[in-house]
């Protein structure tokens, strides 16, 4: 976890989670299973993030190429339409 949240919603936040498990699974989940669990699904979910956001810058690059391009396009064109009409 990060050093954003404060050690008591920490602590607290881990014995959710044991309870939550320990309860679905008839197991006993300990504080540093439910630990690693947490940080865990935290690193699973920043990746989905880094992945989100590269993805779409790059849509966003592709986007400003392609309007690039119609403006080239439609500038030697006169109105945008493709010779082939």
């Amino acid at each position: 976890m990060t050093g954003k949240v404060k050690k008591e919603h920490q602590d607290d936040f881990i014995e959710k989670t044991r309870a939550f498990w320990g309860d679905r699974t008839g197991i006993a989940v300990s504080k540093e299973d439910a630990r690693e669990m947490v940080a865990n699904i935290s690193g699973f979910f920043r990746v989905l993030a880094e992945w989100d956001k590269k993805a779409r810058l790059e849509a966003g690059s592709r986007s400003s190429k392609a309007v690039g391009k119609e403006d080239r396009h439609e500038g030697h064109q006169g109105h945008g339409l493709t010779s082939s009409l």
